[in-house]
Order: C-alpha cells, then structure tokens, then sequence
C-alpha cells in the first residue's frame, strides 16, 4: 500500500470551499487504498492575524515560549477543521498535534528556532 503525504499551506485551505476541496483530494487517494498523511498549515492569514493581535497587545514583552505556543493556535485550530471535514465526506481521521503524546517531531527547546532530532523523530514516526 503506498503512502501519501500531502501538504496544504494556508491559502490552499483559506476557506470552506477549499478546506472541502483538499479534503476530497485526500478521501479520494484514500478510498484508491493509499495510506495518507495530510499536513497542514493555518488558515488563510490565521498567523498573519494572530500576530498582528500579539503585537497590539504584548508587543515585546511576550516570551519566545509564549509566542510559539500562541503562534502554533492557528495550524491547532486548521488541522481540527481539516480533520472533521473528511470525516464529514464518511472517512475516519485521526489529527494529532504537538500536544500529543504521540506526536513524532522531536525537536530541541530553541521554541522559535528548533533544531529537529530526525533520529529520534522517525523511532517515534514509526510508532504512529
């Protein structure tokens, strides 16, 4: 069975219609029986938007953990969508985040410049 990673980035999925569209992208290699993996990025201007409201609001005085923990709200949120969009098309999905235990990306503390550990990222992409 062949495996398919595909990537949406934000304008690909900036709406309903496109979120339908990728969605059935994906259901229909999935139902020609591959095994697909989607990534996906923010909404549409999501980032653009959240960080316009973090520098009216904090400005510099936010952390760098605090900025990647609220910058990363907007692929947490699209990934969600994403993911109930194809079980609305009648296929089973299953998202994970970096807030999963099973999350395979492992990376070093640097939050706005990680350094990823692809040794023990692809032991723990091979659990999943």
């Amino acid at each position: 069975m062949g495996i398919i990673v595909a990537k949406f980035g934000g304008t690909s999925i900036g709406d309903g219609k496109r979120i339908k569209k990728a969605a059935r992208a994906v259901v229909k290699e999935y139902m020609q029986g591959k095994k697909v993996v989607v990534v996906v990025s923010a909404i549409n201007k999501t980032t653009d938007d959240i960080l316009e409201i973090v520098n009216r609001s904090i400005g510099e005085a936010i952390t760098e953990k605090q900025m990647a923990d609220i910058v990363s709200m907007g692929e947490i949120t699209s990934v969600r969508v994403f993911s109930s969009t194809i079980e609305s098309l009648g296929v089973k999905s299953e998202y994970i985040d970096p807030h999963m235990e099973i999350w395979p990306v492992i990376t070093d503390s640097n939050y706005l410049n990680a350094k990823i550990d692809f040794a023990e990222t692809e032991i723990k992409s091979r659990e999943i």
